[in-house]
């Protein structure tokens, strides 16, 4: 048996809510360096379902999510390995963006 839409959708947005503070958390951890910091708040939303968010929220994620592929696509990057390739500036517009799902 599947669980009621309110339910599904109350699931969908804890989860976000969980996988914002864990970004949140990494983007903040000053010890490490931007590359780190940037790759670890991205790596918080891989595999995120978006089954079950409301459809204003899944919208705002998505483009969120396809501006910070934008930026790195000229990168053509293959693995996580070659992340350090990244220019600080694009890391800068990606951070903004990851805050743009956390702080909406």
């Amino acid at each position: 048996m599947s669980a009621a839409p309110e339910e599904q959708e109350r699931n969908a947005l804890n989860e976000l809510v969980d996988r914002c503070l864990k970004a949140s958390q990494c983007l903040d951890a000053s010890d490490q360096p931007q590359t780190k910091r940037t790759m670890d708040a991205m790596l918080c939303f891989k595999r995120l379902p978006l089954t079950g968010l409301p459809p204003k929220v899944e919208r705002r994620l998505t483009a969120t999510l396809s501006k910070i592929n934008h930026i790195l696509e000229p990168y053509n990057l293959k693995s996580w390995d070659q992340f350090p390739n990244v220019a600080p500036a694009d890391l800068s517009k990606i951070e903004a963006l990851i805050r743009t799902i956390i702080r909406p």
